[in-house]
């Protein structure tokens, strides 16, 4: 399976109704497909964004963890950039201290830097 990037989505929903919520945002964030229309097991497993969690922040508010499958080379693509300008890019927001680089993931350490680095 290919490593997942965790993407948070915050949502305001019903607690009897917030996991089905999740699931359908994690099916149209990575195959855009009813899960009915895949007939491969594979793409079932490795390419269908995972609901990895949901918490409760209150008032109606949900903070929705999905893992997407999303290689270097995927991320590249979708911001029209090289892998190796985005490889690039990321380690300098973690020069910055903004976020850490981990094998199967992105870690936002500081809100605030990353938004500062947007800025520049």
């Amino acid at each position: 399976m290919a490593a997942r990037l965790e993407a948070l989505y915050r949502v305001r929903g019903e607690a009897a109704s917030i996991a089905a919520r999740a699931q359908g945002i994690a099916v149209e964030q990575s195959v855009e497909m009813p899960l009915s229309a895949i007939t491969e097991p594979a793409v079932l497993t490795d390419v269908v964004g995972e609901v990895q969690g949901i918490a409760d922040l209150g008032q109606g508010v949900f903070e929705i963890r999905i893992g997407l499958a999303l290689a270097q080379e995927d991320l590249a693509q979708l911001l029209g950039a090289s892998r190796q300008r985005v490889n690039q890019e990321l380690k300098g927001f973690e020069r910055d201290g903004a976020l850490r680089v981990e094998p199967t993931r992105l870690v936002v350490l500081s809100r605030d830097k990353l938004l500062q680095i947007t800025e520049r």
